[in-house]
């Protein structure tokens, strides 16, 4: 049996009694037990007739409506007695949601609204609707409107003054309803184009007050449990499975709920990491824009659709997001690196440098900053501090071959040939297939006259891809020069920068023109 149900029948019981008269009212030396009534004393009431006139006065006079000042007062007074009733039971887990007076909001006497916010997160909304009056052929009512903006709803009973005693009020806790359970009894409300829209209850198809608290707690409990359940998935690499708890969530309506706890934004930003990862761009963008619609606030969202953004090539978007994240969370590496990958893809140069310098000052053991910033070096001409770079991601990354290539480059541009030469080998020892590294060796080789050698790596590298052109025809060429005597020339063909990259049509067209030349 779970609690709702229990409530269910501890209300029937609380029902019968109300008919009688017969209410639960917790002694005032009690602690810990729950009141079905709750009495005012004379002082309370004194101190809420003299604020209720000093309110009055002020919404009169604002709104020019002086004639209806009783119905003013009535309406406040009866309001100052909802929210000292509440607070005296739940006030460790409500607080009043205070909103501006019109004057419509005092045209009514049948009904008396209140609205609260949970203490850990105001976006969960309560209703209390307090009925001055006898219970007797009472109907409950929760509005369209009401339904569509709230999350749970509170009756109370404001009953005539049957005591002696002048200035006795009291207020009577009919029950509660959890806008969840609302959907799924099922109950029939109607629709927004019939007048006036409204869902009619009785007393009895509330639940029992007493397991209010509980019932909030059981809401923020149950969204724990869900997100340590899809943490577990995502750390285990189970993206579909998390996917699917999240959608399961969303066709039972659960997550209304924890939007009202003010936490649903973290389960599409679960969904748009699982999309992510499984390389759905589009759905995980979908997703992060849906988070930033509950919570325009979430950092590590525009963390995520900024590294999607620069996968689509959408760098300026990107650029926008990591600015943000920055905005609100502060200095922090990852948005100054992705900042500076994104400005070096703009031609940003020196934006780059600046977004990678703040990024190695905020954590220098990440060598990628400093293997990045080098490349930008080279670009702006700068080979010492590039250079100097280099080494670094040597000292913090040994084994990361590309960075003795792109040594050998700028060595080589240098026309530090030895030292260039030292470095392509170096990388071709870390990977012998690195056709950039042969390649840029072999036009040093032939260079220094070291054409048997030359010949040796311009083999290597046809071991490894029969069809890359320069080497094939530069091997030829120097073949052919080898077998006749005369000059040998000083440069094979262009060497490979250090994205290991060259002009291959045209190096083939320099190159076959040469090759008719000698022959004719």
């Amino acid at each position: 049996m779970d609690y709702f149900t229990l409530l269910q029948q501890q209300q029937q019981d609380f029902c019968l009694r109300l008919q009688k008269g017969n209410l639960l009212k917790k002694p005032s030396h009690f602690s810990g037990i729950f009141s079905e009534v709750i009495t005012f004393d004379s002082g309370f009431i004194r101190t809420a007739i003299r604020e209720s006139h000093l309110d009055t006065a002020k919404i009169v006079d604002k709104f020019n409506c002086h004639s209806d000042y009783k119905k003013v007062f009535t309406v406040l007074f009866y309001q100052k007695l909802v929210v000292a009733a509440i607070l005296s039971c739940f006030g460790d887990l409500l607080l009043p949601n205070f909103t501006p007076h019109f004057p419509a909001d005092f045209q009514r006497f049948d009904v008396l609204i209140n609205s609260f916010v949970l203490k850990q997160n105001h976006k969960f909304r309560v209703c209390v609707k307090s009925y001055p009056g006898s219970i007797s052929n009472r109907s409950l009512t929760i509005s369209w409107e009401e339904y569509e903006q709230n999350h749970l709803f509170i009756f109370c009973l404001l009953p005539k003054n049957s005591s002696k005693k002048p200035g006795y009020y009291s207020l009577i806790f009919l029950g509660f309803l959890p806008k969840k359970i609302l959907n799924n009894k099922g109950i029939p409300l109607c629709q927004p184009d019939k007048n006036p829209p409204h869902l009619i209850l009785r007393p009895e198809d509330l639940f029992y007050m007493a397991g209010f608290p509980y019932c909030l707690n059981d809401i923020l409990r149950e969204e724990k449990y869900h997100l340590e359940e899809l943490k577990t998935f995502i750390k285990q690499g189970e993206y579909k499975n998390a996917i699917a708890l999240i959608d399961n969530l969303l066709v039972s309506q659960q997550l209304d709920d924890f939007n009202a706890g003010g936490q649903e934004y973290k389960f599409f930003f679960f969904r748009a990491l699982c999309h992510y990862k499984l390389g759905n761009l589009f759905l995980a963008t979908r997703d992060c824009l849906r988070v930033l619609d509950f919570n325009v606030s979430h950092h590590l969202t525009y963390h995520l659709l900024g590294v999607i953004y620069i996968q689509l090539g959408k760098y300026k978007e990107a650029l926008e997001c990591f600015n943000e994240e920055i905005s609100l969370a502060g200095i922090s590496f990852f948005p100054y690196f992705y900042k500076g990958f994104i400005n070096a893809k703009l031609n940003n140069l020196n934006q780059s440098l600046e977004d990678y310098t703040i990024a190695i000052q905020i954590d220098s053991s990440f060598f990628q900053s400093f293997y990045n910033r080098a490349a930008v070096y080279y670009r702006l001409g700068d080979k010492y501090n590039a250079i100097e770079d280099y080494l670094h991601v040597i000292k913090l990354n040994p084994h990361l071959y590309s960075a003795y290539y792109s040594l050998g480059v700028i060595y080589q541009k240098l026309s530090q040939y030895q030292k260039a030469m030292e470095y392509y080998k170096k990388a071709l020892e870390l990977n012998p297939n690195h056709i950039p590294s042969y390649y840029n060796l072999a036009i040093l080789q032939a260079d220094l006259g070291l054409y048997k050698q030359c010949l040796a790596t311009y083999e290597n590298i046809l071991k490894i891809n029969p069809h890359f052109l320069p080497a094939f025809y530069n091997k030829k060429y120097l073949e052919f020069l080898l077998s006749k005597e005369g000059h040998i020339l000083e440069t094979m063909g262009p060497s490979l920068d250090s994205d290991g990259e060259a002009d291959t049509a045209k190096l083939i067209r320099m190159m076959e023109g040469k090759l008719m030349e000698d022959q004719f």
